[in-house]
């Protein structure tokens, strides 16, 4: 069973050193934050979404301040740098495995996108 967590109500808020990474640059700092898991507020944001209306021919665009192929890595207060590349390795491990979750697909499921295997 997989645990679908964040704090203790499937949100959280609070201060967090904060780690932003692309392709071309990564930056660090500290930062507030406040994360609810399932929030439906921008669905139309999703890849799996996106993909889907990219199939019918539909154009959509990314808000300027929305994260496009940047990543962000929030390290709580108990977190040692050992643990931070310890869960990180895990994590990427995991998305190795089983995909980058993308979103939903039309009825509901959870959609994850496979490595690509460069031949």
């Amino acid at each position: 069973m997989t645990r679908r967590r964040i704090g203790n109500q499937g949100h959280c808020v609070g201060t967090a050193a904060i780690y932003a990474a692309s392709s071309d640059f990564w930056t660090h700092g500290h930062g507030d934050y406040k994360i609810k898991l399932w929030a439906k507020s921008f669905p139309k944001d999703m890849r799996a979404y996106r993909k889907r209306a990219k199939k019918r021919g539909d154009e959509l665009t990314l808000r300027d301040e929305a994260l496009k192929n940047e990543v962000v890595v929030l390290f709580g207060p108990k977190i040692n740098a050992e643990q931070a590349m310890n869960l990180l390795r895990k994590l990427a491990n995991q998305i190795g495995k089983r995909g980058l979750y993308t979103g939903q697909n039309k009825i509901g499921q959870s959609t994850f996108e496979r490595k690509v295997n460069q031949l």
